[in-house]
């Protein structure tokens, strides 16, 4: 498959453009672009577009944020949590 990059601009309003801030403050995303390219992801799993493997950019974007994340816990910058805080604030993550 040949890699293609494309670039566009998007309004939102209403309930996306809540999601879209929502994902970025609760620290799940960085940047509104890595929400939009998650969603597209998504969507190609849910319509069997193709095996969802990561790209090369994909995995450098996530290298990033995981190291930007550790970064701020190792300067305590971030609250962590025990799988147990974790597990009583999402039950629904119990397996």
């Amino acid at each position: 498959m040949v890699e293609k990059e494309i670039e566009f601009m998007v309004r939102l309003k209403g309930k996306q453009a809540k999601y879209l801030s929502d994902f970025i403050e609760q620290g799940y995303y960085t940047t509104k672009s890595e929400v939009v390219r998650a969603g597209i992801l998504e969507l190609a799993q849910k319509h069997k577009v193709e095996e969802a493997k990561p790209s090369k950019e994909e995995v450098i974007l996530v290298n990033r944020a995981i190291a930007r994340e550790m970064d701020k816990i190792k300067k305590g910058k971030t609250k962590t949590y025990t799988l147990e805080e974790v597990l009583k604030k999402y039950p629904d993550m119990k397996s």
